[in-house]
């Protein structure tokens, strides 16, 4: 019997001290003046010397490879990069 009593006596505790805290944040608010972010105002260069766009991950299994290379061949492009992992169940001649 002690035990439920001591664990309400908890759960009370436990909500004041969440209300005082809630409430304090409510009423000052949380400054973030650290998190201050800038939009891009201009456009990403362009040519070899620079980095790539975008970079892809296209996983898969065994089986799959016609299905990677399809899609690889649909959205290449030289400047891009590409990571092509497959998994344990593809055969050596499909990761070549």
């Amino acid at each position: 019997m002690w035990l439920h009593r001591r664990s309400g006596c908890v759960v009370i505790a436990v909500f004041a001290v969440s209300s005082i805290i809630y409430a304090s944040l409510l009423r000052h608010g949380v400054e973030d003046e650290g998190l201050q972010f800038k939009a891009a105002t201009r456009a990403p260069s362009k040519g070899p010397g620079y980095p790539p766009v975008f970079a892809f991950r296209i996983s898969g299994t065994g089986g799959e490879h016609h299905k990677i290379l399809r899609l690889l061949t649909a959205q290449y492009h030289p400047r891009n990069r590409y990571l092509l992992p497959l998994d344990a169940g593809s055969t050596a001649s499909e990761r070549i």
